[in-house]
Parts: structure tokens; sequence; C-alpha cells
């Protein structure tokens, strides 16, 4: 298979299991937090500020995973485009000159 099909297959697979992975984390914090105030709806306070807390940090280990499979992928579309235009790697193009008779 070509080099970008499965790059883009990874990525959409590896952002899959890390959004999948973060929902089953934060729907178990949410779940825990109910049960601590269920127990004890004194702390109401201190377990809301700590769920959160751990919510934004499993929310951000998603975004990495995210920022890191773009990070691998690079431009995809920069070879593509210098093919179309015609263009070599590290070469402008002709200025053609209009000649008027």
């Amino acid at each position: 298979m070509d080099y970008y099909v499965m790059l883009a297959l990874g990525m959409a697979f590896g952002l899959a299991i890390a959004a999948m992975a973060g929902a089953i984390g934060q729907s178990l914090v949410t779940q825990r937090a109910i049960d601590g105030l269920v127990r004890q709806p004194e702390v109401k306070v201190w377990v809301m500020i700590l769920m959160v807390l751990g919510l934004a940090f499993i929310e951000s280990l998603v975004i990495y995973c995210m920022v890191i499979s773009f990070t691998l992928a690079g431009d995809p579309f920069k070879d593509a485009v210098k093919d179309m235009a015609g263009l070599e790697m590290g070469k402008t193009p002709a200025i053609t000159e209009r000649v008027e008779k």
C-alpha cells in the first residue's frame, strides 16, 4: 500500500483508540466523583475541583496524541503539490516572458 494511505489509517486508528481510552477514563472519573459526593456531600467543592482537574489531564492526553500524530504526518501534500506543479526540489519555476510582436 501507499505510504500516505498507511499513514492516514494509522493516524485514524491511533486517534480513535486515544479518544476511546480518554472517554472511558473520563466516565470512570465522573462515576467515582459522583460516588464520593453521595457518600460525603460536605466535601462537594473539593471533589468537584479534583474531578475537573482530572478531566482536564485526561483530555490533554488525547490532545497530545492528536498533536503527535499530526507531527508524524508532516506535510503529506507538499510532494503532491510539487508534482502537480512540475517543480523539482529546491528549484524555482522559470518565469516565462511574454514577447509582444
